[in-house]
């Protein structure tokens, strides 16, 4: 980042101060010679430095922009998807020809390993209410059109988009008699769903996590975890461990079971 021109010029005096042979060189005019002479190099050099800023933003741009095909690029390209709209190729460039933002559809991204070891790239959209979703069939055809435009010769992405993975839990809450019970309860319920909702897309799920966003509550003493079973849309309950990534991406609590009838309050 360039420096300003009082930094530079409070630089060379700095400088020209550890040297003695330039002791002479003492005056305080604002005419003195050597002082204006310290003052038009320190203009060209504070130019210098705002010219060489500019040069490292643009490389930065074209790098951010370049045409990598890693797997975050295809991440970022995801999110540029724009359903409805066919692909051109412009000035040997494959991109839509209009930036329309209203028909991007893809609100969430990631990329992990398949089974195979290929790359898998999950992705969802939201309703209008903000909740995560998988996109539909059509949508799903579309955007795999679309990667497939865009996919290196010889690669291969494996695209997924599937409705949400369940979490079923069950905990007993050790809560200050003090405090109202169903607020503690209403309270313990909002802090385990906030938790849930702001995981970033294809963030794992971790016990401890959980354990602490709910110790968070006031009034909450202790807490301990009785059941916790997760599974996909389609799959059935099983015991979770330490920790666990959806395969969907995304989680949310099982409405079957509901989690604040689920949450038993007890004093110590």
């Amino acid at each position: 980042m360039a420096r300003t021109k009082e930094q530079i010029l409070q630089s060379i005096l700095t400088s020209k101060d550890s040297f003695t042979e330039l002791s002479v060189l003492n005056s305080q005019s604002i005419t003195a010679i050597w002082l204006k002479w310290a003052g038009v190099v320190a203009t060209i050099i504070y130019y210098f430095e705002v010219q060489m800023d500019l040069f490292r933003s643009e490389i930065a741009d074209i790098t951010a922009n370049a045409v990598v095909g890693r797997a975050d690029w295809y991440v970022k390209k995801a999110y540029e998807f724009q359903y409805g709209d066919d692909l051109e190729v412009i000035d040997g460039v494959v991109k839509y020809p209009v930036i329309d933002l209203t028909k991007r559809l893809i609100k969430r991204a990631a990329y992990a390993k398949d089974t195979n070891n290929n790359t898998l790239l999950k992705v969802a959209t939201t309703d209008n209410t903000g909740k995560i979703i998988a996109i539909n069939p059509a949508q799903m055809q579309s955007f795999t059109d679309y990667i497939n435009n865009l996919m290196f010769a010889g690669s291969y992405i494996a695209i997924q988009s599937q409705d949400t993975d369940y979490i079923k839990l069950f905990v007993d809450v050790y809560y200050d008699p003090l405090k109202y019970a169903d607020e503690v309860k209403s309270n313990v319920d909002k802090a385990v769903k906030n938790y849930l909702a702001t995981l970033p897309f294809d963030g794992s799920v971790k016990k401890n996590a959980i354990i602490d966003a709910i110790q968070a509550v006031d009034g909450v003493e202790d807490v301990e975890i009785t059941t916790i079973e997760v599974r996909t849309n389609t799959g059935t309950f099983s015991p979770m461990g330490r920790i666990y990534t959806p395969v969907a991406g995304y989680i949310e609590v099982d409405s079957a079971f509901e989690f604040i009838n689920h949450i038993t309050l007890k004093t110590q």
